[in-house]
C-alpha cells in the first residue's frame, strides 16, 4: 500500500487502516442517505398523487430530496403541498389528506426506512443517532444537526480501535 510520507513510520499502517474504515463508514452513510431520499421521493409522489395535489410528482421529488437535510423535506414540502391542494379543491378534507400523507411517511421514515437502511451501514444504535443529533444541534445549531450522524460514525471507528487496543493490553 502507498502510505503518505508525512506519517510516522510506526503509525502508518494504523492510521491508514482507520482512514479506510472512516471512508467505508462515510461512503455507506452517503449511499444510505441517497437511497432513503429516493424512497421518500417515490412515497411522497405517490401519496400526494392519491390525494390529488397539483404538481404532486414535482413536490414529491422536492420533498424527498430535501430530506437529505433532517426535517428540511417536511418544512419545504408540507406548506406548498397543503396550499396547492387547498387552492385546487377549496375544502378542508384534501389538505387534511396531505397532512395524513406527510404524517404517515414521516412515521415510516423515522421508524422503519431509516433504521433499516442506516443502522446496518453505520452500526450505530438508533438511540446513539438520536443523542448525536440532539447534542450536535445543541452545541453547533443547524450545522451540528447535519454533521451529527457522520461524526458519530467516525467517533465509533476510533472508539472501536481504542477498545481493541485496551483489550490487547
Amino acid at each position: 500500500a502507498a502510505y503518505p510520507s508525512f506519517l510516522p513510520m510506526s503509525y502508518r499502517s494504523w492510521i491508514t487502516s482507520r482512514l479506510v474504515e472512516i471512508d467505508s463508514v462515510l461512503s455507506g452513510f452517503v449511499r444510505g442517505q441517497l437511497m432513503i431520499a429516493v424512497i421518500l421521493m417515490a412515497l411522497y409522489s405517490i401519496g400526494l398523487s392519491l390525494v390529488g395535489t397539483p404538481l404532486s410528482v414535482l413536490l414529491g421529488l422536492m420533498t424527498g430530496a430535501a430530506n437529505l437535510v433532517p426535517y428540511m423535506g417536511l418544512i419545504l414540502g408540507l406548506v406548498p403541498s397543503v396550499g396547492l391542494t387547498f387552492l385546487r379543491f377549496h375544502d378542508w378534507q384534501h389538505p387534511v389528506g396531505v397532512l395524513v400523507v406527510f404524517g404517515v411517511i414521516h412515521l415510516l421514515e423515522g421508524n422503519f426506512i431509516t433504521p433499516r437502511i442506516m443502522g446496518p451501514r453505520l452500526g450505530l444504535h438508533p438511540i446513539i443517532i438520536l443523542l448525536a443529533v440532539l447534542v450536535g444541534g445543541h452545541l453547533f445549531g443547524f450545522l451540528g444537526i447535519i454533521l451529527a450522524v457522520p461524526v458519530a460514525a467516525v467517533l465509533k471507528v476510533f472508539w472501536r480501535s481504542f477498545l481493541d487496543f485496551y483489550r490487547a493490553l
